[in-house]
């Protein structure tokens, strides 16, 4: 018996064949122990590499049991069907359709398919004196399992065939070192993102999938207001949300008000100017919808840290 963290739903998962791999277009590769020891003296090899990554497409009666653990990190994400993992002697979770788990190294797991839905998986393992920085939140995790919003998969699948792509280049130290930008950036991706809500919520993959998509209009909506003014009252509008409903997820995604994104978007754009244009502070001021440049100024030496003169004359790059 399987138990949902995402939704109290059950089911079994009986299977009479258990399969590690060997399924119909499906990719795998398996760094060896030798190039790993010989390149993973790089610095950048060193903080972070990939051992093992893969893509199991309809992977009926997949099943894998490590009761000591794995030495690596992994990561399992879950693009079609269903799965279960269970970690040590919990009790089994299931892996819907557009989630993930993670599996920190030497904990004790169990994880497979179902039969009647089997799952298309992506994974990787990785390791690196960086890897256990790259883990997701427990803040957003049910029990190991957390949702990834739908509008991440084509970037995700992307970076996921790209490292493919390299590695059947051949494993090159230029081509792990690659590897290892990109896989970065893929952890980034599934685990920093979500950051801002918690395990419930990610469960509720319909809500966050639409707050995600409103701050998205709300910042593009912004974006376009850069050499003018904007409201709180006239963002809410825009995206069909109370101002304070508009405050409350826009500060949990971001980390700010709607407001004080679009004064960093200004100052940001002003620095922009300071270093690559010869307007003045006056035009500077007026090209991002600052009457006042003495205002304009003083809210640059806020954000800043430094005022528009100073920020303009520091060495750089």
């Amino acid at each position: 018996m399987v138990v949902d963290a995402c939704g109290g739903k059950e089911y079994n998962n009986a299977m009479s064949i258990q399969l590690g791999h060997g399924f119909k277009d499906q990719y795998i590769n398996v760094i060896p122990d030798t190039i790993l020891r010989e390149l993973c003296g790089h610095p950048i090899l060193n903080a972070l590499h990939l051992t093992d990554v893969g893509f199991f497409p309809n992977a009926r009666h997949h099943y894998r049991a490590r009761p000591e653990g794995c030495a690596q990190h992994i990561l399992i994400y879950c693009v079609h069907g269903t799965g279960y993992v269970r970690f040590g002697r919990g009790a089994p979770i299931t892996v819907p359709k557009d989630t993930a788990f993670y599996i920190p190294p030497g904990a004790p797991h169990v994880y497979g398919s179902s039969d009647t839905d089997p799952w298309h998986i992506y994974w990787v393992h990785y390791s690196g004196t960086l890897a256990p920085w790259h883990k997701p939140p427990e803040a957003y995790t049910a029990g190991g399992v957390f949702r990834i919003p739908f509008h991440k998969l084509p970037l995700i699948m992307e970076l996921f065939h790209t490292i493919f792509g390299a590695l059947d280049q051949g494993m090159s130290l230029g081509t792990m070192i690659h590897c290892s930008q990109v896989l970065g950036h893929l952890l980034s991706l599934v685990y920093v993102s979500n950051s801002g809500f918690t395990a419930a919520e990610l469960c509720a993959g319909h809500d966050i999938n639409r707050a995600l998509y409103q701050v998205e209009r709300a910042i593009s909506f912004l974006q376009n207001k850069m050499s003018g003014s904007c409201t709180l009252d006239e963002v809410a509008k825009e995206v069909g949300l109370s101002k304070s409903q508009l405050t409350a997820v826009f500060k949990r995604t971001t980390g700010y008000s709607p407001i004080a994104f679009f004064i960093n978007l200004k100052m940001q754009l002003a620095c922009r100017y300071l270093d690559l244009t010869d307007m003045n502070i006056s035009e500077i001021a007026a090209a991002i919808g600052y009457q006042d440049p003495y205002y304009f100024s003083r809210v640059f030496s806020k954000t800043i840290g430094m005022s528009p003169s100073a920020y303009k004359h520091m060495d750089k790059g």
